[in-house]
């Protein structure tokens, strides 16, 4: 008789722990999707440099931006985690505000892109480089910020093709 009844509270438990996974992919779907519109929409007012601009005019009263920031995903499994595949193209050369962040008493402007190093790297993304970083320097120069930093291979790739 006892071990039926522990039988029974095993099966009873089984679906519990079974709805709490559904329940917890759910949850992660919810936020995955969450996060990706939120970048996608930050992306498109970031087109419109209302944002930069105002940064700009805050940063210039405060004298608060030092830098610029720039990141990116790397490669694929990084570019599809921060933005639906659709969407890469429509965003891929165009550096988006992501954040903020405190060094030496002056504030940085984050900025990211879902490109990878290998379209960094394609010969036939030059012009495409070229606006990106001409955009990079644009919200240097509109936010007050003193200089653009890049990150992980882009400087060494920029320095070696000139």
């Amino acid at each position: 008789m006892q071990e039926s009844g522990t039988m029974a509270a095993i099966t009873e438990a089984a679906p519990k722990a079974s709805s709490f996974r559904r329940r917890s992919a759910t949850r992660l779907r919810i936020g995955v999707n969450l996060r990706r519109i939120a970048i996608l929409l930050l992306s498109l007012a970031c087109r419109t440099w209302v944002p930069f601009a105002l940064l700009g005019l805050f940063g210039r009263c405060t004298r608060r931006f030092g830098s610029v920031f720039f990141c990116y995903a790397g490669n694929e499994y990084y570019a599809r985690h921060y933005s639906y595949p659709s969407c890469k193209v429509v965003l891929q050369w165009f550096p988006s505000l992501i954040g903020f962040f405190r060094q030496g008493g002056e504030w940085g402007i984050i900025c990211a892109s879902p490109v990878t190093e290998r379209e960094f790297m394609n010969p036939a993304n030059a012009t495409n480089l070229n606006l990106l970083l001409g955009r990079l320097e644009r919200i240097r120069r509109v936010t007050g910020a003193r200089q653009l930093s890049l990150a992980r291979v882009l400087p060494t790739f920029l320095r070696r093709s000139g």
